[in-house]
């Protein structure tokens, strides 16, 4: 790919995509443990709840190792919905912002303000809550509810 050369959307979501999914792996037992921590003993007022380690070894013992990625199905397509399309399409708004904001140089991405990049960030990351939300949903609820 040469310098300047733009790389397809479709490859930057599919990049964008995998990286995500590449990082919920990791997180994703860390995830699992804070919303069962927050889910232990709701409804009860008591101020003797499980840590996260404690909560972290219960879910290996009830379940296994496998237990602490319950819920990671779901983890992935939140990422390909809300990560892959935030990273593909913040280039397109950036761009679409600074031709209609002000003249720019060479390149929209060259000239493109603060302002102009703040706004497609802000644009990219509200369309990838709005398309995601419905799986984040499903998300929490795989991982709080043990028989799913």
């Amino acid at each position: 790919m040469q310098s300047g050369e733009t790389i397809p959307i479709t490859k930057q979501w599919l990049l964008g995509s995998v990286s995500s999914m590449s990082a919920a792996v990791c997180t994703h037992p860390i995830d699992l443990t804070m919303i069962r921590m927050q889910l232990a003993g709701e409804g009860v007022r008591t101020s003797d709840r499980p840590g996260m380690l404690a909560t972290a070894t219960a879910i290996v013992r009830h379940d296994g190792i496998g237990g602490l990625y319950r819920g990671l199905t779901a983890s992935f397509l939140r990422q390909v919905l809300y990560s892959g399309s935030r990273i593909a399409l913040y280039p397109s708004i950036r761009d679409l912002v600074a031709r209609s904001s002000s003249s720019f140089s060479s390149s929209p991405a060259a000239g493109a303000s603060m302002w102009a990049k703040s706004m497609a960030g802000l644009a990219a990351g509200a369309i990838g809550s709005a398309i995601a939300n419905p799986v984040d949903l499903c998300f929490v609820r795989m991982q709080g509810d043990v028989r799913l």
